[in-house]
């Protein structure tokens, strides 16, 4: 009787949550505008830690292969485990413009070349990839850099 009940119980408090909209944040670095320099926001997972930008790739398939995969730019959270930030509460990140409590492992931010494509990625604290399309349902986002702006394109 009691095994029912439990059973009962957690089926609804899983439909309530399933209504209500509580899931899982999905994770995801999105293009925020697409003016040059373009601007990037971060979504759900638990503590952010690095966020990179990786190219250039000369066309889609080098860029869904990954071939030949550089990092141009790539950024640190300085906070300690437990103190940093959740992906939502990273402001904006405007490419070439560090980000408060960051530091860039790469060095400055490189101009992006007009006609090329590239990826942005970031990681969280539990080392669960914002990329990729993996099976935590998280993605990166690609673009292609035209003469005044960005243009998202399929990973």
């Amino acid at each position: 009787m009691l095994g029912r009940s439990l059973r009962t119980a957690a089926v609804a408090l899983t439909l309530t949550m399933a209504l209500s909209g509580c899931s899982p944040a999905k994770r995801e670095v999105r293009l925020e505008k697409t003016t040059l320099p373009p601007v990037f926001t971060l979504s759900g997972g638990s503590e952010a830690y690095s966020f990179t930008v990786w190219g250039p790739y000369p066309d889609v398939a080098a860029m869904r292969t990954r071939s030949e995969r550089h990092h141009v730019w790539d950024l640190q959270t300085t906070k300690p485990k437990g103190r940093r930030p959740r992906p939502d509460e990273v402001p904006p990140i405007r490419y070439g413009t560090l980000p408060p409590d960051f530091s860039e492992r790469t060095g400055p931010a490189p101009a992006l070349v007009t006609g090329k494509y590239y990826e942005a990625s970031a990681i969280t604290s539990d080392q669960s990839p914002l990329a990729w399309g993996n099976d935590k349902g998280t993605r990166s986002v690609c673009f292609r850099v035209e003469a005044t702006a960005v243009v998202e394109v399929p990973c």
